[in-house]
């Protein structure tokens, strides 16, 4: 028998796979990306930070008296350890927040001593909407 012919009433196999897949076209749909440069929801945090280290920021300051694993960091963040590790190594070394080792862990924490800590405090309680009013 040739592909596409009919036994019996039946629809062949070829025939069968065509009218499934045209079944399912009116379910597909076309992914149009935004090609923006400015997300839709900006607002002064994502102008002056990059994701993830308007993340940790938020994370640090937002609760400035608690120290943070990096694998809280990474959770916190949503974003991959590689990017939080560059982030927190850049942010230490600026002296914008404390590195400090205990026993095998490797804990940080906003750096208090930090000439920008209240102008850093304000700016993540006035954008990100968390921490601790003084």
């Amino acid at each position: 028998m040739g592909t596409g012919t009919r036994i019996a009433g039946r629809a062949s196999r070829p025939d069968r796979l065509r009218l499934f897949w045209l079944n399912l076209a009116p379910n597909l749909v076309t992914i149009a990306p935004n090609m923006s440069t400015a997300p839709a929801g900006s607002n002064l945090s994502t102008a002056l930070f990059g994701r993830t280290r308007r993340a940790i920021l938020a994370q640090l300051y937002g609760h400035p008296d608690e120290a943070y694993y990096l694998r809280q960091l990474v959770r916190a963040a949503g974003v991959g350890s590689g990017a939080v590790q560059r982030e927190v190594a850049r942010l230490a070394g600026a002296g914008i927040i404390q590195r400090a080792v205990r026993g095998r862990q490797v804990y940080y924490q906003a750096n208090p001593e930090c000439p920008l800590f209240p102008e850093l405090k304000s700016l993540v309680v006035k954008t990100a909407g968390v921490g601790e009013q003084p």
